[in-house]
């Protein structure tokens, strides 16, 4: 990252063979002397390609470079991800020195993962790439202190949200209760969590009370960009809810692919809608009650067989 003791990027500098230069117009002593002007080059990343990345002079080698903190791409990944990449690469996952080979002199190790499996006499897992160990606390605070150390200290390099990288993907959980009787009961799931793919962000909530799935329109058209979205069913299609609301899917369904860990994707498909969200629906469990007794008889069961809803759901 940047050596905050280097020179600015935009220097003048005596004139240097190979060096592109700009007279300032201007002799002293009658000789002919040129400054130069280091113009910023364009350097692709090691990782995606691009040449849109920000970029820092590496204290070492002298020339720019790109951090691989500083691409979307990398940063969104797994941390299972961003060890196969930089093994494809030949890259060395143990420091994430940008463009470095593996076995290279000089190789710290400050942040790589510290379980005993792996070993001291092979290439450590920098801590953001060690999948087998990610949901530990000791790398938890590894994390932490990686982002205390290093980050803080070259952010103005890297891209603003770059403190935000994760080696888990975070979910909030909540739990529905039940009250029957005076007694409570929890009996469904709520989960929300945030998933990035490429730069862009998703929003996933999970009933399990629910067994379709309903995609935003404007999710859709983020994932269709990525390649990740495509209509299986054309609209309109009209939909029927609890409490008889009904609502009708102008644009039909989708199949998506989503990144899951472990480098593995989830297909699913369902209806496409411009609003997924809005007041809940009060409905009576009375009737609820005996819509599902009614429905559970009809196919051949005895509908005494299936417990009462509760008084009420909170």
């Amino acid at each position: 990252m940047r050596n905050k003791s280097r020179q600015p990027t935009s220097s003048v500098n005596s004139e240097k063979p190979g060096t592109k230069s700009k007279s300032d117009g201007r002799s002293r002593d009658g000789g002919q002397n040129f400054v130069s002007v280091e113009e910023k080059p364009e350097v692709a990343c090691g990782i995606c390609g691009k040449k849109d990345h920000k970029t820092y002079i590496s204290p070492f080698s002298g020339r720019r470079k790109v951090s691989y903190l500083a691409c979307d791409k990398f940063v969104g990944m797994t941390p299972l991800r961003r060890g196969k990449v930089l093994d494809d690469k030949g890259f060395c996952r143990q420091c994430l020195c940008s463009g470095v080979k593996k076995g290279h002199k000089g190789c710290k190790t400050d942040y790589t993962c510290k379980d005993p499996s792996h070993g001291s006499d092979s290439e450590g897992y920098h801590v953001l790439v060690c999948s087998q160990h990610k949901d530990t606390s000791e790398n938890e605070e590894l994390l932490e202190k990686f982002k205390q150390d290093f980050i803080q200290k070259f952010e103005e390099d890297l891209p603003p949200d770059i403190k935000n990288i994760k080696i888990t993907r975070q979910s909030q959980v909540n739990f529905a209760r039940m009250e029957k009787g005076g007694e409570k009961e929890e009996k469904g799931i709520f989960m929300l969590q945030k998933l990035e793919i490429e730069g862009e962000s998703f929003n996933i909530f999970y009933d399990t009370g629910c067994g379709e799935m309903i995609c935003k329109k404007s999710a859709i058209d983020k994932l269709a960009r990525l390649g990740r979205a495509s209509q299986i069913h054309p609209g309109p299609i009209n939909i029927s809810g609890v409490g008889n609301n009904k609502t009708v899917s102008k644009d039909g369904v989708y199949t998506v692919t989503l990144p899951m860990g472990e480098g593995q994707e989830a297909v699913m498909s369902g209806v496409c809608l411009n609003k997924v969200t809005g007041k809940f629906p009060v409905f009576s469990l009375g009737n609820a009650e005996r819509d599902i007794r009614n429905h559970y008889e009809s196919v051949g069961n005895d509908p005494d067989e299936l417990p009462s809803l509760p008084d009420k759901v909170s």
